[in-house]
């Protein structure tokens, strides 16, 4: 749970399922999006107290549907499908998202 969430309340209580939710954790880690009970549901972006990036589609606190992330050190970056916090696989030939690294030769050009 976060120890810090501001966003849209009615009567005392969260308006679940809106957005404009800042979602901050003990961790580091912050959530700016949609929520649902202080969970990340729906479309958000999670900067991850380790420099990480994703945005995208949320559900139940895990990454699921379309996103993106990318490492806090630049090397990597995934844009496609997401279930249950995992990337799923492409089928060959599908071009629905992809993996890049990138060496350190690269970044320094």
């Amino acid at each position: 749970r976060p120890v810090v969430a501001d966003g849209i309340w009615r009567a005392g209580h969260p308006l679940n399922g809106t957005q404009g939710w800042t979602l901050m954790y003990e961790n580091g880690d912050v959530y700016i999006g949609y929520a649902d009970n202080f969970i990340p549901s729906g479309y958000g972006v999670m900067r991850y107290a380790n420099k990480d990036v994703y945005t995208g589609q949320w559900k139940n606190n895990m990454r699921s549907g379309e996103g993106s992330f990318i490492s806090g050190n630049g090397r990597e970056e995934y844009v496609g499908q997401w279930k249950d916090d995992k990337i799923v696989p492409m089928n060959e030939g599908e071009k629905c998202g992809h993996i890049s690294k990138f060496t350190d030769m690269a970044l320094s050009l």
